[in-house]
């Protein structure tokens, strides 16, 4: 068996949010023989300003696949089956498999994979007749991608690996942690009161690329990583209040991140379809109140009580290694397509399960 992942460059040089995915290659590939087909580099990659080279890279053409049509033929496995799936934000992200359309029926399987919130009618005629299936990151989205284009859409819920970034570890120097999306009516006032000069906690912004410092996708959600693995309590907000999401409300990787590394998780739940079910468990999220003075106190308050921040520790980390590990969303992939779980993929999920229950035991 072989899974070939095509993406953006992992390098850093590629767009910043792949650093969240990055994890997601790394726990595929501990589990079965992947190949990751980074979309070829253009001219234009190396400007310095970061929206500079967002805006390039939106416009840009994708370069010469030959390359990545070399490397496919290359790496196939003889006896199969040689899986496709496609990493998709946006209509690029579709668009640029017409790179692999002189091979495409080398691929067994192919697979869309929508991780961000995309219409579908922005892409049906990139899709209808292509996949044999679509994963959804949100539950209200993927009834829309099956409905028109007549593929089956699963629900795939955020994920992370869990299993190499967990930790329950005890030493929690800061005290709030955000990264991304924020309440805006709340950051300020609440950002600014618990780093007052005088108040005795420590809370953290989240920034890691930036115009003196280019880190691979590795290198960045290792360093994202440590960050929530030494604070006490993470941020994270629903998503509806964003244009892009239209009024859907879905789960997002940084509660997989949150809960991995054992914060308590504050902020808004998500309303969406499916998010309760894969978030059943007490406190996974702490909705913050919407005035400042109130969502402080109520900060301060978990911040004071070391017994919750304990137990949401173990808590929250052992169902982010139960529920919401990589591996877990790639053995049901692999369901979905009728095909065997590859020897690593058991083994890796044998260890998730040894993994959480280590964390429940305190060990």
């Amino acid at each position: 068996m072989k899974i070939f992942i095509l993406t953006s460059p992992l390098d850093g040089t590629g767009p910043v949010w792949m650093s969240i995915f990055w994890p997601h290659y790394a726990a595929i590939a501990d589990s079965v023989s992947t190949e990751l087909l980074a979309v070829p580099e253009v001219p234009g990659s190396g400007l310095r300003s970061r929206l500079d080279r967002l805006k390039f890279w939106k416009h840009s053409p994708f370069g010469d696949g030959e390359a990545l049509r070399r490397q496919v033929l290359a790496g196939l496995d003889p006896h199969g089956p040689n899986i496709l799936i496609v990493w998709a934000l946006g209509r690029r992200d579709i668009e640029r498999a017409d790179l692999l359309a002189p091979i495409w029926d080398r691929f067994s399987h192919k697979v869309l994979s929508v991780v961000d919130n995309i219409e579908p009618e922005h892409a049906l005629d990139k899709v209808v007749g292509r996949y044999d299936l679509i994963t959804s990151f949100c539950g209200d989205l993927g009834p829309a991608w099956a409905a028109a284009t007549g593929t089956p859409a699963i629900f795939y819920p955020p994920h992370t690996d869990a299993l190499g970034f967990h930790t329950a570890s005890s030493y929690r120097p800061v005290d709030l942690f955000l990264v991304g999306r924020r309440d805006k009516a709340l950051h300020k006032p609440v950002h600014m009161h618990f780093n007052a000069p005088r108040s005795g906690r420590l809370s953290v912004d989240h920034v890691s690329r930036t115009l003196n410092f280019s880190y691979s996708a590795e290198e960045d959600f290792h360093l994202l990583m440590a960050g929530y693995g030494r604070a006490k309590l993470a941020f994270c907000f629903e998503a509806s209040g964003n244009v892009r999401f239209r009024n859907r409300s879905p789960l997002t990787e940084r509660w997989p991140h949150a809960w991995a590394a054992g914060c308590t998780v504050i902020g808004s739940t998500p309303r969406g379809a499916g998010v309760a079910e894969a978030t059943d468990w007490p406190e996974a999220t702490i909705d913050l109140p919407a005035e400042p003075e109130a969502a402080i106190e109520t900060i301060e308050a978990l911040l004071s009580d070391d017994e919750g921040l304990t137990a949401r520790r173990l808590r929250n980390a052992e169902e982010a290694l139960r529920r919401h590990d990589t591996r877990h969303r790639l053995a049901r992939l692999l369901d979905e397509l009728g095909l065997p779980r590859p020897a690593g993929l058991v083994a890796g999920l044998e260890r998730l399960s040894e993994a959480a229950e280590a964390v429940r035991s305190g060990r």
